[in-house]
């Protein structure tokens, strides 16, 4: 276990849950997700229990990562 804090995301969409299920876990998808001015770069998208998701965004002259396991 790791002793970093978690989170829940909980939102409701007005699409199919299929759909919303490829889109984060579909690296091609996913790296859409953010928009067009966002540069998403999918390092690692493994949504199993005790996987890792690891990305890296970049906006312009900003750039940051996202890890969540």
């Amino acid at each position: 276990m790791s002793d970093l804090p978690t989170y829940v995301l909980e939102r409701t969409f007005n699409a199919p849950r299929h759909l919303v299920w490829r889109t984060w876990t579909e690296p091609a998808l996913l790296a859409r997700w953010y928009g067009p001015n966002v540069e998403t770069i999918i390092h690692k998208l493994d949504v199993r229990p005790g996987g890792l998701w690891l990305n890296e965004m970049k906006m312009g002259e900003r750039s940051g990562y996202q890890k969540a396991e």
